[in-house]
């Protein structure tokens, strides 16, 4: 098994706090991208995903601002409340609800992805899950008063980890489906306990193919904001015809 050496450029990786402040406020940590040491793949895709977050996006599909739910900080004068969010709201109820949805997504995917490839609506939808997962999470996990609340942190909790684990697999579902489309046999897949192994297998995979993969398509620049922490090259074959490039992220 040989460990392949890409070319030594220092270059900046995009990190799961800057992939999720893009992802959620691109206006702002789009910019982020206009550092030395970005590549420009990486500026061009998140300038794409601003423009689209800002005139195609619909408006339902945007994240809400975040909620203060802190009784501990001083909100507006009740006169300057707007009276169409001055009631109060059952913010528990409406949470262990998208608790529940995002439980039930988390099975239709695994079923799904049995036997169809995964969406980059897919992809996306579950980014969101786990950042509400996060927010539940937090505030009644290591918040919570009451038995119930500290039941609904507990349960988001738990799904945080599975969530991420089945956007890795789902990634590389939407991955495999390019390269069918583009008449490449290629098959990809996440592998390992918590599915962060990225393995790419092609019949015809060669240093010089890994090279390109490494240095024009970036594939590790992709791979490394969603958790994976190895990505593995290789033509499939397991006798001494065997070839294999491991690169850890």
């Amino acid at each position: 098994m040989d460990t392949i050496r890409t070319k030594a450029v220092p270059q900046r990786k995009v990190g799961i706090l800057l992939f999720i402040g893009i992802l959620f406020l691109p206006i702002v940590f789009a910019w982020f991208l206009l550092r030395k040491g970005h590549s420009t793949l990486v500026r061009v895709l998140g300038f794409v995903w601003l423009i689209i977050f800002i005139f195609w996006l619909p408006n339902s599909n945007r994240p809400s601002s975040p909620v203060n739910r802190n009784p501990n900080i001083a909100s507006a004068p009740a006169s300057l409340a707007d009276p169409a969010i001055s009631e109060p709201v059952n913010h528990f109820a409406e949470d262990t609800q998208a608790v529940e949805q995002i439980e039930q997504r988390l099975k239709d995917n695994r079923e799904s992805l049995k036997n169809h490839y995964s969406t980059p609506e897919n992809i996306k939808q579950a980014g969101l899950d786990i950042i509400q997962l996060t927010e539940a999470k937090v505030t009644y996990g290591e918040n919570g008063e009451s038995k119930e609340e500290k039941a609904l942190g507990k349960k988001a909790a738990a799904l945080v980890p599975q969530v991420s684990r089945q956007v890795r697999e789902m990634y590389a579902s939407s991955v495999e489906e390019i390269f069918i489309k583009n008449g490449m046999d290629v098959q990809v897949s996440a592998r390992g306990a918590d599915k962060k192994q990225l393995r790419i297998s092609y019949v015809l995979m060669s240093q010089p193919l890994v090279y390109k993969f490494q240095n024009e398509i970036h594939v590790s620049e992709q791979a490394s904001p969603l958790g994976f922490t190895k990505l593995v090259y290789t033509n499939g074959f397991e006798s001494s015809l065997g070839k294999t490039w491991t690169i850890d992220l």
